[in-house]
């Protein structure tokens, strides 16, 4: 929550941008990813008037922001982790799992830190998961991760 340049922070970056890049009346997903979960999440949790937020979706994107979070939330969250990430995987899914009522937890197999560069599969699998949470249609068939 440190200043980045003229007085903006992580936690006011993402409301800056949403504010210049969006319209207030639609529902907004937000995907992070890593350290972008650093971001992404303040912004989930505290989105200011403006914005309603239908989604979150996070790729090992840390859960620091949701130590204040005190009752569950009924946001739905979709969380994807590599199973070597073996830091994060261990520890971030019952975190999300308690903090949002709605939560999905997808462990790619063989997949490090960022799951989705494991290969091209991944690439696609993870593409057609965020698709199929934000209610698209996946581009992709796949029978396991």
């Amino acid at each position: 929550t440190g200043p980045l340049s003229d007085g903006i922070t992580t936690s006011s970056f993402v409301q800056l941008f949403a504010e210049t890049a969006l319209d207030p009346l639609s529902p907004v997903v937000v995907v992070t990813a890593s350290l972008g979960g650093s971001y992404g999440l303040p912004f989930v949790l505290h989105p200011g008037t403006s914005f309603r937020i239908a989604g979150y979706v996070t790729a090992a994107g840390g859960r620091v922001a949701l130590h204040d979070v005190r009752e569950p939330l009924a946001l739905p969250v979709l969380a994807i982790f590599g199973d070597q990430d073996k830091a994060r995987v261990a520890s971030d899914p019952p975190v999300y799992q308690a903090k949002f009522k709605s939560s999905s937890i997808v462990v790619f197999k063989d997949a490090p830190h960022p799951c989705y560069l494991r290969d091209v599969a991944a690439a696609n699998e993870f593409t057609d998961l965020v698709l199929a949470f934000v209610g698209g249609k996946p581009l992709h068939r796949f029978d396991s991760v």
